[in-house]
């Protein structure tokens, strides 16, 4: 695991990668990889078919692409056709699903938490103070 982490790193240090252009809310998607130990040239990366069919959806323009039967294993991999995706053949716009609306807001109804005794209470003290009002006024007449 060190050994794979050490060397990813040493790669991603010393080599340069060719991007596809940028797509809104899409990382870049390599398109070729230039090893720093190799001065020849550049190696393009191809993808599984189906992943080739979104990228060139998104990208317009080819991707190359390979398909296999079964497993990708490393002599399955040797042998196997590769054949550019170009997006007018694509039937894969993309994988991401568009947003569902919005949920209407829910109408909660409170909980009952309160008596109506203070309601009671208060015209209760209402109709006391009438009262008093009313025999104070009563008196002076």
């Amino acid at each position: 695991m060190a050994v794979a982490a050490d060397m990813f790193a040493r790669i991603s240090r010393e080599s340069i990668g060719e991007r596809y252009p940028a797509v809104a809310g899409f990382p870049k998607a390599l398109r070729t990889w230039f090893p720093a130990d190799v001065g020849s040239g550049g190696h393009d990366v191809v993808y599984p078919s189906d992943r080739a069919a979104e990228l060139a959806a998104r990208v317009k323009e080819p991707v190359p692409a390979y398909k296999i039967a079964g497993p990708a294993t490393e002599e399955n991999l040797k042998t196997v056709e590769v054949v550019p995706v170009r997006w007018e053949e694509t039937k894969v716009a993309t994988t991401v699903p568009a947003p569902e609306p919005p949920a209407p807001p829910v109408q909660r109804k409170l909980p009952k938490t309160a008596s109506s005794f203070p309601l009671l209470a208060g015209l209760g003290f209402l109709a006391l103070g009438a009262a008093s009002l009313l025999l104070i006024g009563r008196r002076n007449a």
